[in-house]
């Protein structure tokens, strides 16, 4: 239960950071438009 619980954190923690680079990267696109 444990391992499962270990798990799942680490992958909601890799989803987030995918979804906080992914965000920053169409932020910053579109920063550089607007120049």
């Amino acid at each position: 239960m444990l391992v499962a619980i270990i798990g799942i954190s680490i992958l909601a923690a890799v989803i987030a950071a995918v979804v906080t680079a992914s965000f920053a990267g169409v932020l910053a696109a579109e920063l550089d438009d607007e120049e």
